[in-house]
């Protein structure tokens, strides 16, 4: 998760959780006592509606959880009444705090003080693996088998197979500009169009694990250090990253993008 060019924060396994300042990236204390070595797959973070404080939660396997409170500088332990492995976290505009996981888990809590509530959507058994406002007071989930959820402004949850990725893995979703956009293995994008899930074409063929947006311009990252571009008209074109090590997430600012993996 970035605030900028200059703030990051990225996590991992046995409780890593570093913050990157200027062009430094420093190992960070968990304040906690319980989570210090949990294994963490996502972060993300937001201003508190109506205040200059600044909150962020990472979340990982069997429920594990942390949360940075900016009013304290410190990242506390929580728990969010699950035992399922967390893939994904996101904060949307109005101030609510989504969680996608195995075993169909969504979570949403109404603001970043909250206790989550399971939404009970009907897909147990699939994993979801990312999760993103869709721009109309909603937000979208992505996860195994081509499966995805949409949860509208009022709450009511609809899974929408993405017959275009029938038994592939996607892996995480944005919205860019107006495009809801997910990707996942072999090089899969889709794009919704208001009524079904279509291809896009990538030009690559290696699994796709996140991708993250802002404005209209979309980034994807995935194995062996590779990294699209998807341009305002929806074209994707491949960037050169320098590395051959997997990358596992991604997060766009207005000048450019940041990833971290393997």
């Amino acid at each position: 998760w970035s605030v900028g060019e200059k703030e990051a924060w990225a996590v991992g396994l046995e409780g890593a959780l570093i913050h990157h300042i200027g062009s430094k990236w420093n190992v960070t204390d968990i304040d906690g006592t319980y989570m210090k070595t949990g294994t963490f797959r996502a972060v993300w973070g937001m201003a508190a509606s109506g205040s200059s404080e600044t909150f962020a939660f990472a979340v990982g396997d069997k429920g594990v959880g942390i949360r940075f409170d900016g009013a304290t500088d410190k990242w506390l332990d929580y728990r969010a009444e699950t035992t399922a492995h967390l893939n994904n976290v996101a904060a949307l505009p109005d101030g609510r705090v989504v969680i996608a996981g195995d075993s169909g888990v969504l979570l949403e809590a109404p603001d970043a003080k909250s206790a989550f509530v399971d939404l009970g959507v009907a897909v147990t058994g699939t994993h979801l693996r990312g999760v993103s406002d869709d721009g109309a007071k909603g937000f979208w989930a992505v996860g195994d088998d081509g499966v995805t959820v949409h949860v509208d402004a009022n709450g009511k949850a609809e899974v929408i197979i993405a017959t275009e990725a029938a038994g592939q893995r996607l892996a995480g979703v944005a919205l860019a500009g107006k495009d809801v956009v997910a990707v996942g293995h072999g090089g899969a994008a889709m794009r919704w169009d208001g009524s079904a899930w279509k291809s896009e074409t990538t030009g690559v063929q290696f699994n796709l694990t996140a991708i993250s947006a802002h404005g209209d311009t979309a980034w994807a990252v995935g194995e062996f250090g590779t990294v699209i571009r998807r341009d305002a008209g929806g074209k994707w074109s491949k960037e050169a990253s320098g590395e051959s090590f997997n990358l596992h997430r991604v997060i766009a600012w207005d000048k450019g993008a940041a990833a971290v993996g393997d």
